[in-house]
Formats: structure tokens, sequence, C-alpha cells
């Protein structure tokens, strides 16, 4: 059926567009102005029509019953609509019994939400349309589709939006067709966009799951029907006990419900008779025996109206209803809404293709990510960022997306929730790989008792928490690298010689193949054999160069490549999963853990553009307005507010000319640069060469707004002095210990003469006691990570060089490089049968590992560990730190095993480079070296 409203053409024109429609009946209203067409399939009867409906009682062959449609296309003025609200309210009266549905143009809204563009939506003028809708008791079916189904077509700047077409039901039509749906369709051709209306009868055929019912509980005989059935054995797993102990109970509780009260629903409707009938057969024989029959049955009738109530409160999930408000006619309105409501016509996928059927859409549905929840969640979270006013969501001037970057990127540092939402899925794969967990026995007893869990792919009919699992375990398990303590992990299947699952380097199938490390090793090594028989060609040198460790009674340890401790964390996660963007100095120095945030997030807006300035107002279709600062008509921009204009000029001039800045005219961004780009004296002058174009920024628009709203005058001394006093505020928080003046030139002449404060100490390498030797190691490394290399020197109680050594390491970080120095060294020690040794380094972090007062990075744990075997082989052993200063031999030599092509060692010092000979000398004579360090705090001058 097709209702065309407002043709545009004559009335006599309907039978050629019925032939143009392929439609076989058509009618029009008394004034022509709307045009009925519609199939043989329909019956249509038309009851009533007058120049704005027309109302028509429709069969179709498919559908049962009768029902009634009214097409509306109401007047522009409201005082011309009321004669259609009487009719409505009218009919409303007099087939509330009926199916109804009214549908059309009412060129009215019920919301400002339903309005975009022009002036403000006056909302007495849809009061009367609004109580009319209230009186007829419709309700508004809602859309999919565009917001908006009137446009007037005007200029971008002046053009108007509203929803003035719709449809609206009664309660007896949503109980007999719920599932009907309005989709508001692209207007070509017209200013009105084209409503479809689908009533689709959905079949009764789907499962009915279990629910429990609040009402059981009440019942004297549900405790013992519960008990006795999750008292009876079962035998197997913990976990599959309770799970066939939860399905038995649900079924005992289906039966034992069925034949303690049947169909609730039936017996209300049918004791409503039989009420009925006693009450007649009292009044035609009033006797004691027919009173106490009503009692008994009243009391039957109450009792089931009670279960009624209680399940259709359930159902509505209303919690303010009180004990006695039942109302079984409006709990079934509810009902029948939320059902509407709930039922899904079709699913969007990612990649914008539409899925419609049932049986497409509830497999679409079971496979896709709640993306809907999770853009609401994060609308909730914008919402509450830009605020509220009136009870109304302030404009969001920036997405959300836009926001989730960190400082140094162009963001606030807050995140979206699909990166958080999938990091806390990667968690939930860590978990099921490294932590034994019920839930964990579970999923691998039920879906890898013969095959490891990276084999194994997602089937369907297996559970959705298995295809979560399924689908992020690939990403997941590349970060994810085994520690070899005692073998238990799979030699096949697991990442444990950091070149990921060995059965990736075969073309053997190894789904099955459940072999663990443990059975390639033989008596702490290697079965050379067995490894060349067994693991694939390519992998057999890497496997026997790797060092075995191995720590019996401890199982194999998983280690989160992307943290330095080898424990899994949500923010590394995500870090790796988010968007990144390119690191930039002006995002970088947007932000000041001192600075005010809403200081730092004006000028993030002010250089993005995300202002209420003219050049956006205009795309709102609002006027332009002057600029309140020094009143140039219309040139409110952000560019003039901020920088160009004659106001903004003059106080960018007053601060810059006391720090020796340039003053010529920059745009926005390169006028700050410029100030961030200064080379500053010292911290405080750091300090204020950032803050200083943030508090300039921060009160110019302080100024404009307090002009613009405020009713304030625009005054350049006020918006100097705030500037002062914000710099003096942060200069006194920062560093409270200077006098700072308040006068702006006199503060920066301050500033400038502050000098950094530096430590001096006198270090010196000092001899060891008698018996014992001092080794000083220390790496060196190129780049972090890059080429690295390591250098030592070991030298007897008279400061004289037993051995020295330089020796390249390959590729790797600092932290190795230090490692690996000492354990040379070290090594060398043993060698030479000295068992008294002090072993000093540079490194704290390295006398904090072999102390175990830190923990170790999973990168060098295992050279650590070796580090700990060598050490327990001295008689004595002690780990100090000292100053790079006094470790200057070890340093020389470190940054010398990048010029040589392999380990080079020395026995005196003749033999040593010409700059570590050097050094050697100064330490044997026991010269001291000063240690030099700049401090974060300033002096005051004097």
């Amino acid at each position: 059926m097709i209702a065309i409203l407002e043709p545009f053409s004559d009335q006599g024109h309907v039978n050629m567009f019925k032939s143009m429609l392929a439609m076989d009946n058509a009618t029009s209203n008394v004034n022509g102005k709307i045009w009925l067409f519609w199939i043989n399939d329909l019956t249509c009867k038309v009851l009533k029509n007058d120049e704005q409906q027309i109302t028509c009682e429709i069969n179709h062959t498919e559908a049962p019953g009768t029902y009634i449609k009214t097409f509306v296309y109401a007047k522009c003025k409201d005082y011309l609509r009321r004669p259609l609200w009487d009719r409505l309210l009218h009919f409303a009266d007099t087939r509330d019994d009926t199916p109804w549905c009214t549908v059309g143009d009412f060129n009215v809204i019920t919301d400002t939400e339903e309005k975009l563009g022009g002036i403000p939506y006056n909302m007495r003028k849809s009061i009367e349309f609004i109580g009319v809708i209230e009186a007829c008791g419709l309700m508004d079916l809602g859309f999919n589709g565009p917001k908006f189904t009137w446009s007037n077509q005007r200029g971008i700047n002046f053009r108007i939006w509203k929803r003035l077409d719709r449809a609206m039901v009664n309660d007896r039509w949503l109980q007999i067709m719920p599932h009907t749906t309005i989709t508001h369709l692209p207007s070509v051709g017209s200013d009105h966009c084209p409503l479809l209306m689908e009533m689709a009868v959905r079949p009764e055929n789907h499962i009915k799951y279990f629910r429990f019912l609040n009402c059981w509980a009440d019942q004297p005989e549900f405790t013992e029907t519960v008990t006795n059935c999750w008292n009876r054995p079962i035998e197997g797993h913990p976990m599959w006990i309770f799970h066939q102990k939860s399905k038995r109970l649900a079924s005992t509780l289906s039966f034992w419900s069925k034949m303690q009260f049947g169909d609730i629903y039936a017996k209300v409707r049918d004791y409503e008779e039989r009420v009925r009938q006693a009450e007649e057969d009292l009044i035609h024989n009033n006797t004691e025996e027919q009173r106490t029959k009503l009692h008994g049955i009243n009391a039957e009738y109450i009792k089931f109206m009670k279960l009624e109530d209680s399940i259709l409160k359930q159902k509505t999930q209303l919690q303010w209803f009180k004990e006695g408000d039942g109302n079984s006619k409006y709990f079934h309105a509810l009902i029948r809404g939320r059902r509407r409501r709930l039922f899904i016509h079709k699913i969007l996928k990612d990649n914008d293709e539409w899925v419609q059927g049932d049986d497409h859409i509830a497999q679409a549905a079971s496979t896709s990510t709640p993306s809907t929840v999770m853009k609401q969640i994060q609308g909730i979270m914008a919402d509450f960022f830009w605020g509220w006013r009136n009870d109304k969501k302030k404009y969001h001037w920036s997405s959300w997306k836009n926001l989730s970057f960190p400082y140094d990127e162009g963001g606030i540092g807050v995140r979206t929730m699909n990166d958080v939402y999938q990091a806390f899925q990667f968690k939930q794969w860590w978990t099921f790989r490294s932590k034994q967990t019920l839930w964990g026995d579970f999923l691998r007893a039920k879906y890898c008792q013969r095959s490891h869990p990276i084999s194994k792919k997602w089937d369907t009919g297996e559970s959705q928490a298995w295809r979560l699992l399924m689908k992020n375990k690939h990403t997941v398990e590349s970060n994810i690298q085994w520690k070899i303590r005692n073998g238990s992990c799979s030699f096949w299947w697991d990442n444990w010689l950091g070149v990921g699952p060995l059965a990736h380097f075969t073309q053997n199938s190894n789904r099955f193949n459940i072999d663990s490390v443990s059975e390639f090793i033989e008596n702490g090594h290697w079965n050379m054999p067995k490894v060349l028989r067994v693991a694939p060609p390519s992998q057999v040198h890497n496997i026997l160069s790797m060092q075995l460790q191995l720590q019996q009674g401890l199982p194999d340890q998983a280690v989160w490549k992307l943290n330095t401790s080898g424990l899994f964390s949500v923010s590394s996660a995500w870090n790796s999963i988010r968007e990144k963007k390119e690191k930039t100095k002006i995002n970088t120095y947007t932000w000041h853990p001192k600075i005010p945030f809403k200081c730092s997030f004006l000028l993030w807006r002010a250089i993005r553009g995300k202002l209420p300035t003219n050049e956006k107002l205009l795309s709102f279709g609002m006027e332009p307005s002057d600029c309140h600062c020094c009143h140039s008509p219309g040139i409110d921009t952000i560019e003039h507010i901020f920088n160009s204009g004659d106001f903004a000029k003059a106080v960018w001039k007053y601060f810059a000319i006391s720090l020796g800045i340039q003053t010529d005219f920059l745009p926005l961004r390169n006028m700050i640069m410029r100030w961030w780009s200064v080379t500053h004296n010292n911290e405080a002058h750091k300090l204020i060469l950032q803050s200083t174009p943030i508090f300039i920024c921060w009160n110019l628009w302080k100024n404009r707004c307090a002009a613009k709203y405020g009713g304030k005058q625009s005054n350049i001394a006020r918006v100097k002095h705030l500037v002062i006093l914000d710099t003096f505020k942060l200069l006194h928080t920062v560093f409270p210990y200077i006098s700072w003046p308040l006068r702006w030139n006199m503060l920066c002449n301050v500033i400038e003469k502050c000098t950094q404060d530096t430590k001096v100490t006198a270090v010196q390498w000092t001899k060891p006691p008698y018996r014992w030797v001092k080794l000083n190691t220390d790496g060196s490394a190129l780049s972090n990570p890059g080429s690295i290399g390591a250098g030592g020197v070991i030298r007897n109680h008279l400061g004289e060089i037993i051995l020295a050594f330089s020796t390249p390491l390959g590729t790797g970080t600092n932290n190795q490089a230090e490692v690996e120095a000492a354990i040379f060294g070290i090594t060398w020690c043993i060698h030479m049968k000295y068992n008294y040794v002090i072993l000093e380094v540079d490194s704290q972090l390295l006398v904090d590992w072999l102390k175990n007062s830190k923990s170790i990075p999973w990168n060098i744990s295992s050279q650590i560990h070796q580090l700990h075997q060598l050490v327990t082989q001295l008689d004595q052993f002690k780990c100090t730190h000292t100053f790079r200063e006094a470790n200057f031999v070890a340093d020389v030599l470190s940054k010398h095993s990048h010029q040589i092509p392999n380990p080079q060692v020395y026995f005196n010092s003749q033999q040593l480079p010409k700059l570590a000979a050097a050094y050697f000398q100064q330490d044997l004579a026991g010269m001291a070296s000063f240690r030099r360090r700049k401090l974060r705090r300033i002096k005051e001058p004097p």
C-alpha cells in the first residue's frame, strides 16, 4: 500500500499514477492532498476522510483480523490542526478495541531534539499535539535511518531540519503486530523523507529459555524441591558436576512450576469467569452455601492474580510498583512496548553490509562484539567530559577518538572503549595461558583434551567465551615467551625459543603432538640425537645454542614481552593495540603537571580550531558577532582573539620584550613555537617560557568571554595582571624557596639571573683489601637497543693489573651489556683461582638485581641467574656501586669494544689502549676525579 501526501498534481491524475505504480486500486481525500494506492491482496474501506486525514479499514489475505489506518496531512497553523485532533480523539474513544495506526505528516514536533538549526523551538506550539497523543493512548513507533524527515532546503547557513513525519499505534496494534517498524528513506525530489512501514509477523517457534520466577521462592515446597534435586549425586569434574546440576535443576523447577501452577494467565482468565458465574448464582440463590463457594473461588482468583502481577513486574523490570498496585493491562502494554523495541530487524556489519532475516541476524549477533554498548558508554563519558547546561548536553567540540591519545601525540590522555575492551580480552588469554584457574581448567578440559590451545580453532557450536579466546590468541601469543625452568611447556606450540611455535617451521601436522621440552633434555643438557631427529632443521642450531638453567620443581614461566618485568599489564596491552601518532614538541609542551588542565586544554582547542568563534558559529547557521576585545566588526576569530588582533598583539608584545623574544606577527601555532624554542638558562627560565603563552591565551579568552557574556569592558591592564599572577603562582608552587617579584620586568630579570644548583663530589678508585681482588666492569651500547660491548679490569690489593678485557657482544640493550660484562669478569676470576672478589660497577640497577632488591627484567633474568650461580663458586663476594668517574678504565674498555671484531685480553698496563692506560695510572696514584651534577634546584641571584 502506498500513500502520497501533497502530490502537487490534479486529483484527476490519480488513476494515471495508479497505473504507473502498478497498483490495482486508488482513492483520495476530499481536497486531493492525500492519495492512497493498494493491490488486490488488500481490502481497503474508507471510513472517514476530510481535508487533513483519511481513515481506512484494512484487511490483508495473510494477516488475521481487521485493522484501521489513519493517513494524516496536517495543516501548518496550530489552530487549523484542531479539527484533526478532535477527529483523532473521537476515533480513539469509539474504536478502543481495534488495532489502529495513524501515520503521516503532522507538521509539529514533540521534542526540541527533533529540530536542528534556526531559532530555538518554542514547545508551547506542541502542547496540544502531545496532549492528543496521550489522550488517544498512542505510542510512537520510532524509526530507523536519518533523524529528521523534513528540511527547508535553504543554504547551508540557514538550513533547518525537523522530524515532522511519524507513525503512532495504539496498544491493541502492539498486541497484534508488535514487530511493526518505520524506516526513514532518503529524500529524493522532495523536502520530506518517505516513510517505509513494515509489519512483520514473527513465528512463535523460538526456544523458550529457562527463567527463574521470584514468586517460586514464596512457595513452601520450593526449598525442599531445590534441595532434593541438587543433592542427587553426579560423578565427574567439579565444573562438570556444577553444570549438570544447574541444568537438571532448571528442568526440575520448570516441571514443578507447571505441575504446581499450570498456565497462570489462563487460570486468571478461568477464575475471572468462575467469579462472575458465582456472583450471578449468589444473586439468584442467596444461600450460605453459595456465599462460601464465592469466597473460595475469590481466594483462588486473588492468589493467581498476585502470581500474575509478580511475574509481570519481573518481566517489565518495574521496581517502583508496590504491593496492591496490580494493573495487568498496564503491565501487558509495557511488555508489548519493550518487545517491540527489542525486536531486531537488521544488523549493520563492520563492512557496512546489512544482515536481515532471523537466522542470519542470530548468527551475526552471536559473533559480534557489542559495539553499540561501547559507543553508548563512550558517549556517556564524552557527555560528562564536555558537560551539561540546563539539562542539555553541551556541544562536543572534538570526537572522543581525537581525544584518545597521549598528551605528546595530540590527545588528552583518555582511552577509547574499543581499545580498553580488547586489552582486557588480551588479559583473559594471558590468564588462561599463564595461570591455573577454575574456568581455565574447565575450558582446557572441554576443548583441549587431545591438542594444545594454540593449535585449536573455533568451530560452530562452541561457546562465545572460547570464540573470543581463539580470536585473540595469535596476537597475544606473539607477545608471550616461555622461560624454561623444568621444561613443562610444549616443545611444538609454546614460544620458548623466542622465534614463535616450532610447529610453524615444519610441514608436518603437529596438532595433536603434546611433547614437552623436558622430553628433549637429558641430565640437564639437550638430547642432541633426539633434537637432530625431531626438531625443524632450521631451528636445530638455535635450540642447541640455548643455555639451559633448569629449576626442578618449578613449572615453566610465561613472560609478557611488552613489560620489562615480564608480567602482564593492561596498559602495555593497550599501548600495543591503540592507534599511534607522531610525538611533537607543541603537543608535549602544551601540558605541564603544575599548569591547570583547563588552561592547557584551552590552548589545545585553540590550536585545533575547536572554539565557538565566528568561523565555527557560521557553520551552525548563526549570525556572526563582532569582536568583543577590540570591537572590530565581524572578525571574532581564533587568530584575531589570540594573536592578530590589536588587543592580543599588545599583550604578547608586553610579555615578549622582557624575555628578548621577537614580536613580529606570526600565526598562533608559530608564535607559540617561537616561545618554546628559545634556549633557557635554568629550569625556572624553561618553565616561564613554557607556561606564559598558555596563560596569555587563557586570559585573552577569559577577557573575551567576560566582555561577550558577562557585560564587562575589555581591559588590557587586567589581562596583563592576571597573566603575571598566574605565572607568579606557578613559580611559587614549583620553586617556593625563592622570593619572586610581582612586576614582570623584575621577574624576568630574576629568572634569567638564576643559576642551576650544581653538586660537586670528589671521586676516586680505592684498592681492595689484602688477598682480595677488585673487578671493575662496564657495558656500552651505541643505541638502546643496538650494538653492545663490555669492558673490565681486575686489580689486586696493590692496584696492579691482573687482567683487563674488551669484548664485543653483538646486539642488545645497555642492561644486557652491564650484566654480560660482569659475567665475563667473574668467569675470569674463577678461572684464575681468585676466590675473594669485589665487583664494582657504576650501574646501581645491577647492584640491586644481584642483591634481589629490585625485580629483574625478563629479558636478562637468565643472565642474572647465571651470574648468581657463578658467585656461589667464590668463597667471598661483594658487589658495590661507584660513580662513572671512578670507573673510567672499564668505561674506556667497553667503548673500545665497538672498534674491535673479537674479544681482547690485556695482562699489563702497557697493553691497554692509551686512554685506558692513562686512567689506570691516575687510579694507581690515588688521584681523585670531580663529579659535577646539575640539580633541579635553582639558586636565587645575589
